[in-house]
């Protein structure tokens, strides 16, 4: 069978060149009929391989009608032309990535035009022709049909929003819940705006060829920013998988954190720190100083100015940070700005008395003896009768018991009205010690003095809470077990180190003291760890205790009987050969066959016979290793 080539055609009435200029026939194969020779066909072609030399932009074709069918692929010749041409240009430029698109968008682009993708439901992989679905999450491609199956089966249902929302289903890539329901999971393009898109040799598998025209920058469920703070622009690249790529338009112009400049910048780096570079010069939160840091997002530091200060009451002066000066402000030479705890003794207003209260900021108020604030005698129980017309007026007392109640809380004072204060409490009671074992007799105010705890001198001898050691505590509140000490301080809490070997045999336990099991070793092992023979290892990095890999080769350690080994690789001492041969029995009586080779002592069941010591009489005993006149062993 051969081919012949022949011109249908020819030149047109309008003198145009015909579509298809050479059209080839089959001719039988004995045939003496010669090809028809095409006159307009240039028998000596130029070699010239520019895209000039042809209407179609493309390389010139060159030789015989046959040979031109066999490279470009019979009847449809010319058009098989053209798809070698675009295989030539446009299959190679798409297979070269676009940096406009990220990096997972590339590898699903190339994984597509190769038809790599493999679905992860059924595990063969996604042709071009085939109708697919994918996750807008995680932008895997399944099978429609696979993905249709996959929805309908119990263990993609989201229980927790089929309880708020309806039927739901989860992509079985990323397990992210995907809204969409049984009856609107269709074929569609990655923009979605074409369902069922042709396909396109020229254009990636499954692309409608448009502008994508996705938002950049979606709304996430739940988030505070409001839809201001979104992107407003969508993506122009063509229809393409995976994700669309940051916006490169410019946003709105913005100030910088310091508020000096105006910063414009790209749309996807808005939400990035951009500073000016300049000093901050905001007023700090002592609103004597500015911040001397570079212009910076988020409140100020706090001022560390070292600022020499009085207190309130100018009775203390010291170096002290601004930022932690009580008062805000200017600060001026007759003002304090901390205090120092001490009594105030500033002068009243009535020129007669001294403030009694810590040192404080501000005025110390009005005198508490002036006639308009005392209304009665100092227990309160008597109403003046006679006017005071000055804070230096005596305040009568009265006949009455005080009657106040004293700093013990449990008793009231017993002396008449009087002024001042009360004396301490002189009521004898009885204080037990910490741990309750002892009590005493004494005053009353001694039970609340800080200086007068009352502590035995008994030690707790119970257990710490490891359970390991005893509590040596004198006077310890946990020593009677009906005692509930509640406090900051645990005496029964074990303080000692543990000390005790971890599982990986090469480490101590630094924790404190405790119960139970030790926690696993935090230590890492950096060295490959290997078997007996070091022919099987782990690479590191490797918990510390993690056992060494089992290895099923031979055993590499030569055997003294001289036999291979039979068992593999271990650590320790070798297992007895098990090599069946010939063994004579201890007694020399017979050699016995299928004798594992490590085996000793072997024995038959003759009687040993040898002569004894005595020189007259035989040995009894059963075949024996020697002496025979030893005692025999059961």
């Amino acid at each position: 069978m051969s081919f012949q080539s022949r011109n249908d055609g020819g030149d047109n009435n309008n003198g145009s060149r015909c579509r298809f200029p050479t059209r080839q026939t089959w001719v039988p194969r004995g045939s003496n009929s010669s090809p028809p020779v095409n006159m307009n066909v240039n028998p000596n072609p130029p070699l010239s391989f520019s895209s000039r030399n042809n209407g179609n932009g493309g390389h010139s074709s060159h030789g015989t009608g046959e040979a031109e069918y066999r490279s470009k692929g019979g009847v449809n010749a010319h058009r098989g032309g053209q798809m070698g041409r675009g295989k030539e240009r446009g299959m190679e430029t798409r297979e070269v990535k676009d940096p406009s698109l990220p990096q997972l968008a590339q590898e699903i682009q190339e994984k597509l035009v190769k038809s790599t993708v493999e679905c992860m439901i059924c595990y063969d992989m996604v042709r071009r022709s085939a109708p697919i679905w994918s996750c807008s999450s995680c932008f895997s491609i399944f099978h429609l049909n696979c993905i249709k199956k996959w929805a309908r089966t119990p263990a993609s249902v989201d229980l927790i929003t089929e309880k708020n929302q309806g039927f739901n289903w989860r992509c079985p890539g990323c397990q992210s819940v995907q809204l969409t329901s049984l009856k609107d999971i269709r074929y569609a393009c990655f923009c979605g705006k074409r369902t069922d898109p042709p396909s396109d040799l020229y254009l990636t598998p499954h692309s409608c060829g448009e502008p994508c025209g996705k938002q950049l920058e979606k709304e996430v469920p739940g988030a505070d920013g409001s839809k201001k703070d979104l992107c407003p622009h969508n993506c122009v690249l063509q229809c393409h998988p995976g994700p669309c790529p940051p916006c490169k338009a410019f946003a709105r112009p913005s100030p910088c954190p310091c508020g000096k400049k105006i910063i414009t910048t790209r749309c996807a780096d808005r939400k990035s720190v951009l500073t000016c570079g300049q000093r901050c010069d905001k007023l700090l939160e002592c609103w004597r100083h500015r911040c001397e840091l570079i212009c910076h997002v988020g409140p100020c530091n706090p001022c560390q100015v070292m600022v020499n200060a009085s207190c309130f009451c100018k009775k203390n002066t010291e170096a002290v940070l601004c930022g932690d000066m009580a008062v805000k402000g200017e600060v001026k030479a007759e003002d304090g700005v901390f205090s120092c705890n001490s009594t105030c003794g500033k002068v009243l207003g009535c020129g007669n008395h001294i403030c009694g209260e810590s040192c404080h900021p501000g005025d110390c108020g009005d005198c508490e003896f002036m006639p308009g604030r005392v209304k009665s005698c100092y227990c309160g129980k008597t109403s003046l009768q006679e006017e005071r017309n000055s804070c230096l007026d005596p305040i009568p007392t009265c006949e009455q018991i005080c009657g106040k109640s004293l700093p013990c809380r449990i008793h009231q004072c017993k002396e008449v009205c009087h002024s001042g204060g009360c004396s301490p409490c002189l009521v004898s009671v009885t204080q037990k010690c910490r741990c309750g074992s002892t009590s005493r007799t004494v005053e009353c105010y001694k039970t609340t003095s800080e200086n007068e705890k009352f502590l035995c001198d008994k030690p707790c001898g119970r257990k710490k809470n490891c359970g390991r050691h005893r509590c040596s505590e004198r006077c310890c509140p946990l020593s009677n077990s009906n005692n509930q000490f509640s406090g900051d301080w645990d005496p029964h809490f074990c303080q000692m180190a543990c000390g005790k070997k971890l599982r990986c045999g090469q480490h101590s336990c630094e924790s404190l003291c405790h119960s139970g099991h030790c926690p696993p070793c935090l230590e890492t092992i950096f060295t490959d760890l290997t078997c007996a023979c070091g022919r099987t290892s782990i690479p590191p990095p490797l918990p510390c205790g993690t056992p060494p890999p089992s290895c099923q080769l031979p055993c590499s350690v030569p055997q003294p009987c001289g036999h291979p080994a039979s068992h593999s690789c271990h650590f320790g001492d070798c297992p007895p050969c098990s090599v069946p041969v010939a063994k004579e029995c201890v007694g020399g009586h017979v050699i016995l066959g299928n004798i594992p080779c490590g085996s000793k002592d072997i024995k038959c069941n003759k009687l040993c016979g040898k002569t004894r010591q005595c020189g007259l009489h035989a040995c009894g005993r059963t075949c024996h290793s020697p002496p025979c006149d030893t005692s025999p062993v059961n």
